[in-house]
Protein backbone atom coordinates (compact mmCIF):
# COMPACT_ATOMS: atom_id res chain seq x y z
CA UNK A 1 0.00 0.00 0.00
CA UNK A 2 1.16 3.99 -0.64
CA UNK A 3 2.80 5.04 2.44
CA UNK A 4 0.94 8.67 1.95
CA UNK A 5 -2.39 6.88 1.52
CA UNK A 6 -1.87 4.86 4.45
CA UNK A 7 -0.99 7.61 6.78
CA UNK A 8 -3.12 9.44 5.32
CA UNK A 9 -5.57 6.50 6.49
CA UNK A 10 -4.71 6.35 10.02
CA UNK A 11 -4.99 10.30 10.01
CA UNK A 12 -8.96 10.28 9.31
CA UNK A 13 -9.06 7.38 11.81
CA UNK A 14 -7.42 9.37 14.60
CA UNK A 15 -9.68 12.22 13.77
CA UNK A 16 -12.75 9.90 13.15
CA UNK A 17 -12.04 8.68 16.93
CA UNK A 18 -11.22 12.10 18.43
CA UNK A 19 -14.72 13.33 17.10
CA UNK A 20 -16.61 10.50 18.62
CA UNK A 21 -14.78 10.72 21.73
CA UNK A 22 -15.69 14.38 22.14
CA UNK A 23 -19.12 13.37 21.39
CA UNK A 24 -19.39 11.02 23.62
CA UNK A 25 -17.35 13.40 26.46
CA UNK A 26 -20.35 15.71 25.77
CA UNK A 27 -22.94 13.20 26.00
CA UNK A 28 -21.21 12.14 29.51
CA UNK A 29 -21.62 15.12 30.59
CA UNK A 30 -24.98 16.39 29.52
CA UNK A 31 -26.00 13.27 31.73
CA UNK A 32 -23.89 14.08 34.67
CA UNK A 33 -25.14 17.54 34.84
CA UNK A 34 -28.75 16.82 36.43
CA UNK A 35 -26.62 15.18 39.00
CA UNK A 36 -25.46 18.62 40.62
CA UNK A 37 -29.24 20.28 39.40
CA UNK A 38 -30.90 17.91 41.56
CA UNK A 39 -28.73 18.75 44.64
CA UNK A 40 -27.34 15.34 44.96
CA UNK A 41 -24.25 15.15 47.20
CA UNK A 42 -20.37 16.96 47.09
CA UNK A 43 -19.09 13.28 46.40
CA UNK A 44 -21.13 13.15 43.05
CA UNK A 45 -20.63 17.27 42.32
CA UNK A 46 -16.71 16.35 42.58
CA UNK A 47 -16.68 13.06 40.16
CA UNK A 48 -17.94 15.13 37.34
CA UNK A 49 -15.24 17.75 38.26
CA UNK A 50 -12.75 14.83 38.01
CA UNK A 51 -14.37 13.90 34.78
CA UNK A 52 -13.54 17.25 33.41
CA UNK A 53 -10.50 16.99 34.22
CA UNK A 54 -8.95 14.03 33.04
CA UNK A 55 -10.50 15.03 29.87
CA UNK A 56 -9.20 18.38 29.74
CA UNK A 57 -5.70 15.96 30.08
CA UNK A 58 -6.29 14.22 27.04
CA UNK A 59 -6.75 17.68 24.98
CA UNK A 60 -3.61 18.91 26.34
CA UNK A 61 0.11 18.34 25.37
CA UNK A 62 2.99 18.96 27.54
CA UNK A 63 6.35 19.57 26.14
CA UNK A 64 8.20 17.07 28.20
CA UNK A 65 5.66 14.21 27.95
CA UNK A 66 5.90 14.52 24.28
CA UNK A 67 9.11 14.64 24.54
CA UNK A 68 9.47 11.22 26.60
CA UNK A 69 6.56 8.95 26.16
CA UNK A 70 6.89 6.95 29.08
CA UNK A 71 9.45 7.91 31.47
CA UNK A 72 8.07 11.25 33.44
CA UNK A 73 4.95 10.62 35.32
CA UNK A 74 2.50 12.78 35.23
CA UNK A 75 2.05 15.14 38.16
CA UNK A 76 -1.22 16.53 39.37
CA UNK A 77 -0.82 18.65 42.29
CA UNK A 78 -4.53 19.84 44.35
CA UNK A 79 -4.80 22.92 45.98
CA UNK A 80 -6.68 22.66 49.11
CA UNK A 81 -9.36 20.08 48.67
CA UNK A 82 -7.70 17.19 50.18
CA UNK A 83 -10.94 14.76 49.57
CA UNK A 84 -10.82 15.79 45.87
CA UNK A 85 -6.83 14.98 46.17
CA UNK A 86 -7.99 10.99 47.05
CA UNK A 87 -11.43 11.44 44.70
CA UNK A 88 -8.92 12.33 41.73
CA UNK A 89 -6.71 9.06 42.80
CA UNK A 90 -9.42 6.95 42.67
CA UNK A 91 -10.23 7.92 38.48
CA UNK A 92 -6.69 6.44 37.32
CA UNK A 93 -7.15 2.64 36.81
CA UNK A 94 -3.81 1.05 38.61
CA UNK A 95 -2.42 4.86 39.13
CA UNK A 96 -1.87 5.22 35.24
CA UNK A 97 -3.18 7.88 32.36
CA UNK A 98 -2.40 6.82 28.99
CA UNK A 99 -0.14 3.80 30.24
CA UNK A 100 1.87 6.63 32.17
CA UNK A 101 2.17 6.99 35.95
CA UNK A 102 -0.02 9.30 37.94
CA UNK A 103 1.30 10.96 41.04
CA UNK A 104 -0.98 13.43 42.51
CA UNK A 105 0.16 15.58 45.43
CA UNK A 106 -1.82 17.51 47.74
CA UNK A 107 -1.18 21.40 48.45
CA UNK A 108 -2.80 22.72 51.72
CA UNK A 109 -4.50 25.84 51.71
CA UNK A 110 -2.20 27.27 54.71
CA UNK A 111 0.80 26.65 52.57
CA UNK A 112 -0.73 30.12 50.88
CA UNK A 113 -1.09 32.30 54.06
CA UNK A 114 1.83 34.29 54.17
CA UNK A 115 1.32 35.15 51.08
CA UNK A 116 4.08 33.80 49.45
CA UNK A 117 4.81 30.24 48.61
CA UNK A 118 7.93 28.34 50.39
CA UNK A 119 10.76 27.22 47.78
CA UNK A 120 9.57 23.62 48.69
CA UNK A 121 6.12 24.38 47.50
CA UNK A 122 7.43 26.35 44.17
CA UNK A 123 9.26 23.59 43.30
CA UNK A 124 5.91 21.37 43.80
CA UNK A 125 3.73 23.20 41.60
CA UNK A 126 6.67 23.72 39.27
CA UNK A 127 7.14 20.28 38.62
CA UNK A 128 3.22 19.75 38.20
CA UNK A 129 1.59 19.57 34.60
CA UNK A 130 -2.11 19.85 35.89
CA UNK A 131 -2.74 22.42 39.08
CA UNK A 132 -6.13 22.31 39.99
CA UNK A 133 -7.25 24.52 42.48
CA UNK A 134 -10.07 23.36 44.67
CA UNK A 135 -12.15 25.51 46.73
CA UNK A 136 -9.24 27.81 47.03
CA UNK A 137 -10.14 31.58 46.84
CA UNK A 138 -8.65 34.48 45.18
CA UNK A 139 -5.70 35.22 47.99
CA UNK A 140 -4.61 31.43 46.97
CA UNK A 141 -4.40 32.07 42.91
CA UNK A 142 -3.24 35.86 43.54
CA UNK A 143 0.04 34.43 45.94
CA UNK A 144 0.44 31.54 43.09
CA UNK A 145 0.85 34.45 40.34
CA UNK A 146 3.27 36.48 42.61
CA UNK A 147 5.37 33.30 42.89
CA UNK A 148 8.16 32.45 40.41
CA UNK A 149 6.71 29.07 38.24
CA UNK A 150 7.44 28.88 34.68
CA UNK A 151 4.16 28.51 33.17
CA UNK A 152 4.58 24.95 31.67
CA UNK A 153 1.22 23.78 33.55
CA UNK A 154 -2.40 23.29 32.98
CA UNK A 155 -4.05 26.09 35.75
CA UNK A 156 -7.88 25.30 37.00
CA UNK A 157 -10.32 26.14 39.39
CA UNK A 158 -13.50 26.24 40.65
CA UNK A 159 -13.32 29.77 42.47
CA UNK A 160 -16.08 32.08 40.69
CA UNK A 161 -14.48 33.99 37.98
CA UNK A 162 -11.57 31.60 38.13
CA UNK A 163 -10.70 32.20 34.52
CA UNK A 164 -11.25 36.28 34.59
CA UNK A 165 -8.94 36.65 37.23
CA UNK A 166 -5.98 34.86 35.40
CA UNK A 167 -6.57 30.93 36.09
CA UNK A 168 -6.44 28.97 32.32
CA UNK A 169 -9.93 27.56 32.66
CA UNK A 170 -12.53 27.97 35.14
CA UNK A 171 -14.99 25.28 36.45
CA UNK A 172 -18.39 27.19 37.22
CA UNK A 173 -21.68 25.24 38.80
CA UNK A 174 -24.93 27.09 38.91
CA UNK A 175 -28.34 25.65 39.03
CA UNK A 176 -28.12 24.64 35.71
CA UNK A 177 -24.80 22.32 36.55
CA UNK A 178 -21.17 22.61 36.14
CA UNK A 179 -19.74 24.40 32.96
CA UNK A 180 -15.81 25.78 32.24
CA UNK A 181 -14.68 28.94 30.69
CA UNK A 182 -11.55 29.31 29.23
CA UNK A 183 -9.25 32.39 29.39
CA UNK A 184 -6.90 32.19 25.75
CA UNK A 185 -4.63 34.98 26.82
CA UNK A 186 -3.42 32.83 29.66
CA UNK A 187 -3.60 29.80 27.68
CA UNK A 188 -1.15 31.07 24.70
CA UNK A 189 1.33 32.23 27.30
CA UNK A 190 2.05 29.08 28.65
CA UNK A 191 4.06 26.24 27.02
CA UNK A 192 1.41 23.90 27.07
CA UNK A 193 -0.72 23.01 23.77
CA UNK A 194 -4.51 22.46 24.26
CA UNK A 195 -6.28 21.38 21.88
CA UNK A 196 -8.50 23.42 19.50
CA UNK A 197 -11.56 21.29 20.10
CA UNK A 198 -11.38 21.90 23.93
CA UNK A 199 -11.36 25.47 23.53
CA UNK A 200 -14.38 25.22 21.58
CA UNK A 201 -16.66 23.63 23.66
CA UNK A 202 -15.95 26.20 26.57
CA UNK A 203 -16.97 29.66 27.27
CA UNK A 204 -13.96 32.73 26.70
CA UNK A 205 -13.57 35.01 28.94
CA UNK A 206 -11.07 37.87 29.29
CA UNK A 207 -8.87 38.77 32.02
CA UNK A 208 -9.74 41.58 34.41
CA UNK A 209 -7.62 44.47 34.06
Amino acid sequence: MNTVCFKSRLQKLASWRMTLWLCLFGLVLQLCLPVYANGENQEKVDQIKVAYLVNFMRLTTWKDLQADPQTPPFTITIVSGEDFAQTMQQAFVDGKFNDRKVVIHHLPQKAFKKGTLSQADEQLLSGSHLIYMHDAGLAELQTFQRSNIKPDYLLVGDMPQFAEYGGMIGLRQDQSGISFTVNLKEIRQSSIHVSSKLLRLGVKVRGKD
